[in-house]
């Protein structure tokens, strides 16, 4: 294999969502057992949901979408691409999340991770990052 793995694939997204959109932060939500995700509720699955307001927009869209396109031909392997107007994007992922109908990355602005770990819905990245000597 190309050495790509799933944690990686989520580290460079959020890498290509931070530059391309400024500050802002990725994170890993947590099945909640309802919905349907594009790895088909399997955990081994290298397949996974990427959301993201980033893919609305002109200037960052090409580059998240390479990001992409390069982890998937790596890994032989499908994300979805889910996006939101970034003026909606909070109320839809709120609702998405709240409903389980969202998992895999999500790009969040910083000032809503508080509400978005309220909900319960996020995964600690910080052990991924680590071993990637992300700081």
């Amino acid at each position: 294999t190309s050495g790509i793995s799933r944690r990686g694939a989520l580290r460079m997204l959020g890498i290509g969502a931070l530059g391309a959109a400024g500050v802002g932060a990725l994170g890993a939500c947590a099945p909640s057992g309802a919905g349907v995700a594009s790895n088909g509720g399997d955990p081994k699955s290298k397949n996974f949901d990427f959301t993201s307001w980033s893919l609305n927009e002109e200037a960052a869209k090409p580059s998240i979408e390479k990001i992409i396109a390069a982890w998937e031909k790596a890994e032989n392997s499908k994300i979805r691409a889910v996006s939101y107007p970034y003026n909606e994007y909070l109320s839809q992922l709120t609702l998405k999340l709240g409903g389980g109908e969202t998992t895999g990355a999500v790009h969040l602005d910083i000032a809503w991770l508080a509400a978005m770990a309220q909900m319960g819905k996020l995964v600690d990245l910080g052990t991924v990052a680590d071993k990637a000597g992300y700081t």
